[in-house]
Formats: C-alpha cells, structure tokens, sequence
C-alpha cells in the first residue's frame, strides 16, 4: 500500500495531479491505478477498430442529417431527397453498438443487413432496437453479427 502525507507536497504534486497526467487515477487506497478505458483503447486499436466517437453531417435540399456513432462509420448517405439514410457501420463483431441521428424526422423503419429492426421504448433492455426521443432524436442499439453491418432507416 502507497500513502502520502499530501500536506508536505506542492499542490501540483499530490498523487491526484500528478497521476491524473499519465493516464493514472488515485485509488481509495491512495494510490495509482489504470483507468479501464486505456486498456479498451489499446486493445481496439490493436484490433483495427475505432475508438472515438465519428460523426457526419449530411445535407440535401437544404436538409441537415447529423449521424453520430462509436462504430466506425463507413459510409453514409441520403437517398429519396433526404427521406433516408444508409449508413455502413464497423464494429467488433458479437458486440453492440449505438449511433444517433438528428434531423430527419418521424421514422417508419429501420433495417439491418436487410431485416427489419424493431422498435422499441426501453433500449436498456432490448437486446436490439431504435426509437426517439422527445426531441425527434434518433437512437440506435445495433447488434453486430458481422463485424460491418449495413443500417437503412426511413422516414414517413
């Protein structure tokens, strides 16, 4: 067990600061451990995946869709004049990701790799599934069979 008496030491140097620089979290214990999301990372990338959040603007007719996701996003497109979007998105297979989209308004449907996706009010529980919130935000919860899945949503 590590302890300091942080009285002694300049403000820059208790074990909070001075850790906090390399990636370090002090411990209840008063000591140095590793933030979990540094391995993630590490281990993502090693792996050929993407470990910050990417977004895309896209605009038709004077129309602005904002698509956000921690998967990578491979491609992303209007079609029908802005009446919907076809994204490829890359993630680990097996594991689930989430994307939102802004701005393109009442949802009919949302399909994955060709197959309906399901709507849903609780994305906590639901293994998969899409729905809005109050503010017309789009969520995604998409399970990823493969590691690059193809998500077509539509909008009434």
């Amino acid at each position: 067990m590590w302890l300091v008496n942080t009285t002694l030491l300049p403000q820059c140097l208790t074990p909070n600061d001075a850790f906090s620089n390399f990636g370090f979290r002090a411990n209840k214990y008063g000591g140095a451990a590793w933030e979990p999301e540094l391995y993630m990372k590490g281990i993502f990338l090693m792996r050929g995946l993407g470990v910050e959040v990417n977004t895309r603007v896209l605009q038709a007719d004077g129309k602005r869709i904002h698509v956000n996701t921690a998967a990578i996003l491979k491609s992303a497109a209007l079609a029908g004049r802005g009446h919907s979007v076809s994204l490829e998105l890359e993630y680990s297979a097996g594991e689930t990701s989430y994307a939102t989209i802004a701005g393109l308004g009442p949802i009919t449907e949302v399909r994955k790799a060709g197959s309906v996706v399901a709507w849903t009010d609780n994305l906590d529980t639901a293994q998969e599934g899409w729905k809005t919130n109050a503010e017309g935000l789009l969520l995604l919860k998409l399970k990823h069979d493969e590691q690059r899945v193809k998500v077509s949503v539509t909008k009434k």
